[in-house]
């Protein structure tokens, strides 16, 4: 880890950053690479939102808000599993499974990043940030999977911090500039009965604002 600087937690949103781990590829259940496309646009007129301390929204297109709901478990389980990363072959502590409510490419990515934190003695402590959604689209004609996206502006906590499970001493990184929050962009999709994250994408380029 090495680099001196801010905590962790002031400038990365954990459960999404599996997005940036390097050499990832396919592997694991469908869906895969075959991103919703096709089909009707994206609504126009997406419904605007805010969300509580706990997660829960206020105005959500009710189309939408199983996506909605999908994504927020996932979220759940992933900061759970963080908390207590499992062993090789290992399952998961009650609450922490996030393949429940994720697909390929976002399921295997996050599997690779948890279970990589248990190898370097890493998990995380404290209060993980909140989601505040600032906009959904939905198209629920896409193929070949019904799409929705999400934007979403995390809080920062100052408490979520990650630490070596065997000194227990937090792990400090470089100050990321611009600083977060950052404006993440979340792909849900519905696949055989079920809404799962699908893909994640961030924008460290500015801070978002809720």
């Amino acid at each position: 880890m090495g680099l001196r600087g801010s905590r962790l937690s002031e400038w990365v949103f954990i459960p999404l950053a599996a997005m940036a781990v390097a050499g990832c590829g396919g592997g694991g259940s469908e869906p895969r690479e075959d991103s919703p496309t096709s089909g009707a646009p994206l609504s126009s007129t997406s419904s605007l939102s805010t969300a509580t301390a706990t997660g829960t929204t206020t105005t959500i297109n009710p189309q939408a808000q199983a996506a909605v709901t999908a994504y927020f478990k996932f979220l759940a389980a992933t900061y759970e599993a963080e908390r207590n990363p499992p062993a090789p072959n290992a399952n998961y502590t009650p609450g922490a499974d996030f393949s429940r409510y994720s697909f390929d490419p976002t399921r295997y990515e996050q599997e690779q990043l948890i279970r990589s934190f248990y190898q370097k003695k890493i998990a995380l402590r404290g209060n993980p940030p909140k989601s505040r959604i600032l906009a959904t689209k939905d198209n629920l004609k896409s193929k070949p999977y019904p799409l929705v996206v999400i934007s979403d502006c995390p809080t920062v906590s100052s408490t979520w911090e990650a630490y070596n499970t065997t000194t227990g001493k937090t792990l400090v990184y470089a100050r990321q500039t611009p600083p977060p929050p950052h404006e993440m962009t979340i792909q849900v999709i519905f696949y055989q009965g079920n809404w799962g994250v699908y893909k994640v994408s961030g924008d460290t380029s500015r801070t978002c604002v809720a």
